[in-house]
């Protein structure tokens, strides 16, 4: 009975990591339009210490990123290489954005709480772990 809980487990596991994948996807092309967003807030005032080519490079590295993770998901569907990707990207962009005085700091705690969706406590300290060293980079 044991090793058939196991077996449905893991296969709750592996249906979930491709599900979840599916919808960190969603979400990387989704923060795409954080740089026109950011763009238009400091077209009224909001961002003034903002440059418009740091909201390309936002855009376009987030496209780009999105685009490889969509590969990813096609190949490896249910590896954690897939999903370490997705969280390692959105801890990066973050740290771009901080380091080019996009002040969203609220934003820091999505990428834990998001490697929650994944249902594996490694990934989650591997997502905090990261997200504490490059908030302290920043």
């Amino acid at each position: 009975m044991q090793g058939n809980t196991s077996a449905e487990y893991d296969e709750f596991l592996k249906a979930n990591r491709i599900k979840v994948n599916k919808y960190m996807n969603k979400v990387l092309w989704f923060f795409v339009l954080a740089g026109p967003a950011i763009a238009l807030a400091r077209k009224n005032g909001l961002f003034a210490e903002i440059k418009y080519s740091t909201c390309i490079i936002i855009s376009v590295v987030l496209a780009i990123l999105a685009a490889f993770h969509l590969c990813l998901c096609k190949k490896f569907p249910g590896k954690a290489v897939t999903f370490f990707f997705a969280l390692t990207t959105l801890d990066a962009v973050l740290l771009y954005m901080s380091c080019h005085n996009v002040g969203i700091y609220i934003c820091w705690f999505t990428v834990p709480l998001l490697s929650l969706l994944f249902c594996e406590k490694y990934l989650y300290f591997y997502a905090s772990g990261l997200n504490y060293v490059l908030l302290l980079i920043s």
